[in-house]
């Protein structure tokens, strides 16, 4: 039975005599199936598939997102989400999209005077993802 603290990585992680937890550095937080802690749910529409993973880094007008959903279909969620993106207010800027025998993959990034979002989906078959990162907007200097 391994006892005390193992470190994997920037990674810390405690066996208590059956379970270990990771102990992640200050301003981290990762939560598996849901939002991580202070994601602007009122300002960012979040895409129609089950969350797999949220991640917060940093603290105040410093800390972005990334989350991670599971998808059935490429193309069809990264273009309804750009879709809900855009009746929020955002400008898509930058999009690529390739299909081919290689799998699928589609990004792009959405811009609002508060927030930037960039979204990148991908996959073969039905292994596919969207990872949606949100960043607030560098603030304009005079």
């Amino acid at each position: 039975m391994l006892a005390g603290t193992v470190a994997v990585g920037a990674v810390a992680c405690d066996d208590d005599g059956g379970s270990a937890s990771p102990k992640l550095p200050d301003g981290v937080d990762v939560e598996e199936g849901g939002l991580p802690e202070g994601f602007p749910e009122d300002g960012i529409p979040l895409p129609r598939a089950p969350i797999s993973t949220g991640a917060a880094v940093g603290s105040g007008s410093e800390q972005n997102w990334t989350l991670v959903y599971g998808v059935d279909a490429v193309r069809r969620n990264a273009d309804r989400y750009r879709q809900q993106l855009e009746r929020a207010g955002f400008t898509v800027e930058q999009s690529f999209s390739t299909d081919d025998e290689a799998g699928d993959l589609t990004s792009f990034t959405a811009t609002r005077d508060d927030y930037i979002v960039t979204v990148f989906a991908g996959g073969i078959d039905r292994e596919n993802a969207l990872t949606v990162t949100v960043a607030p907007a560098a603030i304009a200097v005079p």
